[in-house]
């Protein structure tokens, strides 16, 4: 999913507390904390009032921060595509003129790793003896260093590149002691780029582009389909606010926290076609995934569809919590309804099917706590124990005005 190409503006900022000036890292970092402080998940047990609250600010903050981030893309365009002055300054410096073999300059030999010496003409016939001795001597301490330096190569050369005044006074590459002298007008080779770890020994890509990250995937693949991570951290490779885990270098889990993952989770068998339209209490990870599709978030037995979750049991749905309603999910009665009148209500003592019965399925279910919007039935043995009409949304009466109806 791409970022908006809306301007940041400084309310922006304000909303994760920074000001414009703030870097990326701590742009990110902000996010994270006030995305988990205001995550509609936390706010399950509050009062209406207050989960609408967490719901806009949440949104408010998602929004401002891809308001940001798409600032920073559009940045990176404008970079490539107009570079900076230092840059146009170096492409354009013409290339230094060949020297006059007339008025050669005195030349510069390595003699080891940052060491120089040079050797200057002899201005004077008197000199020459001193001159030979001197070359005498200098010629032991090149042999002396030459067995101990390692060769210089492309691997040993400073980083650093050299600045514009050592290339003004000097345009003729270096040479080795012993090495032959290279022309003159010879431009020094080009510098190898940096290359990334992680790629360093991957092959060329060569699937379809259509492939997707899933469950299982290499690093590799990874790598070929969604690029190099912002930051790693351990098993863990981070992409804006999304994330995958590894295990052994393989995909586990993953967060598509802001849907920028290129990745989708299929049945591990052929499923009827079309699917049914709801799944329930039972059903297997195939099932779910043929009905619902790949989860936002995949860690082991826990997927979280949006804000909604799922839990699994040996592979089958044990519990979910559905307040947000983005789950496909039904629970009907195993028992056709006898009409009744009590099949309207449920009481203390009732089974689960006929608290279906009356009252439909659940919102959320997490064990023997069945969840209808904020209110709450526990069961116990298969029967209701307790109830906690919080919502007022309940069709419960006691037991003893339930027998009076009667």
């Amino acid at each position: 999913m791409a970022f908006r190409t809306e301007r940041a503006s400084e309310s922006d900022y304000g909303l994760l507390g920074l000001n414009s000036k703030a870097s990326r890292k701590e742009v990110k970092s902000a996010y994270r904390c006030m995305a988990k402080e205001w995550h509609p998940d936390r706010f399950h047990q509050r009062s209406l009032r207050d989960r609408e609250r967490a719901e806009e600010k949440f949104k408010a903050l998602t929004a401002a921060y891809r308001r940001i981030a798409g600032g920073w893309l559009e940045e990176e365009r404008s970079q490539d595509q107009h570079p900076s002055d230092e840059r146009r300054a170096a492409d354009s410096r013409p290339a230094a003129r060949p020297r006059d073999p007339a008025h050669p300059k005195p030349m510069r030999q390595a003699v080891g790793p940052g060491r120089f010496v040079r050797r200057r003409s002899l201005l004077s016939t008197g000199l020459i003896l001193a001159a030979l001795a001197s070359l005498l001597v200098i010629r032991a301490q090149f042999s002396a260093v030459d067995q101990k330096a390692p060769p210089t190569t492309l691997s040993t050369l400073p980083d650093k590149a050299p600045s514009d005044a050592s290339r003004a006074t000097d345009s003729r590459p270096e040479l080795t002691p012993g090495a032959p002298a290279a022309p003159e007008a010879t431009p020094e080779p080009p510098r190898p780029q940096p290359v990334d770890p992680l790629r360093k020994s991957i092959p060329p890509f060569a699937g379809p582009a259509s492939e997707l990250i899933t469950i299982g995937s290499t690093q590799e693949d990874v790598l070929r389909i969604q690029g190099s991570p912002e930051v790693v951290r351990g098993q863990t490779w981070v992409y804006g606010v999304s994330e995958l885990g590894f295990k052994e270098g393989r995909v586990v889990r993953y967060n598509n926290f802001d849907g920028s993952l290129k990745v989708r989770v299929l049945p591990s068998r052929a499923m009827p076609s079309p699917p049914p339209a709801v799944y329930t209490i039972g059903s297997s990870m195939d099932e779910v995934l043929a009905i619902q599709g790949t989860p936002t978030r995949m860690e082991g037995n826990r997927w979280l569809y949006g804000f909604s979750e799922l839990r699994f049991k040996d592979g089958r749905l044990s519990e979910y919590d559905n307040f947000f309603g983005d789950l496909k999910i039904r629970l009907s009665p195993g028992k056709a309804g006898t009409g009744s009148q009590n099949e309207r209500f449920f009481t203390v003592g009732s089974t689960a099917e006929e608290v279906l019965l009356a009252q439909g399925t659940p919102t959320s279910i997490k064990g023997n706590l069945w969840y209808y919007e904020m209110s709450n039935v526990v069961f116990r043995k298969g029967k209701v124990q307790y109830v906690f009409n919080s919502s007022g949304n309940l069709r419960f009466v006691p037991k003893e005005e339930l027998t009076r109806s009667e």
